[in-house]
């Protein structure tokens, strides 16, 4: 059974409220990509992936690769782009789930949670892959978990179950969502 509960605790303590945009994002690249996780602030077992580490895009978006091989091997790729809206009750298109989590759960192959935190969260998952998007502090951001299909020799740990999995990329973006609403008070 998915820990449900502790997807919807884990951000029941940040501020999942979308403001004005202007000036979301600075115009200077390397501010920009000061908004993503470093991957030390993952932990001491992570590392950006061969030329993955955070990169803004022309249109805004930040994206990141990060891998760890502890205990088994897997990625993290992140993808962060501004909102256009002006209030959370504004928000449409690119600035909110839209239909994503109705899109998520008409498809058969994909598992969903129960349900989103208010309409700022969403997690859902295909076999050993899992996803959570995420709107908050004037941004979206997307986190897609992938165990890999390499062997790592320094360890025989299989790939951990769902649950597991879950718990590691909401606490991911737990630390993303802290690190958004941190900056944007700065």
């Amino acid at each position: 059974m998915i820990n449900r509960r502790r997807y919807l605790q884990a951000f029941a303590g940040v501020p999942l409220v979308a403001a004005g945009v202007s000036g979301c994002l600075a115009n200077e690249t390397s501010q920009a990509v000061q908004r993503a996780l470093t991957a030390q602030q993952l932990g001491e077992a992570w590392s950006y992936t061969e030329g993955g580490s955070p990169t803004a895009l022309e249109n805004g978006t930040i994206t990141a690769n990060y891998r760890s091989a502890n205990p088994y091997i897997r990625t993290v790729r992140l993808r962060l782009w501004p909102c256009e809206g002006e209030t959370l009750d504004a928000l449409g298109g690119d600035c909110s789930l839209g239909n994503l989590p109705d899109q998520m759960r008409a498809n058969q192959s994909v598992m969903t949670a129960d349900r989103a935190l208010g309409e700022t969260t969403f997690l859902w998952w295909t076999e050993t892959t899992t996803d959570i998007e995420v709107v908050i502090s004037d941004h979206v951001f997307r986190l897609t978990h992938t165990p890999s299909s390499e062997t790592n020799t320094d360890t025989t740990q299989e790939v951990p179950s769902t649950d597991a999995r879950i718990g590691e990329i909401t606490d991911i973006a737990q630390r993303q969502a802290d690190k958004l609403s941190n900056s944007s008070t700065d």
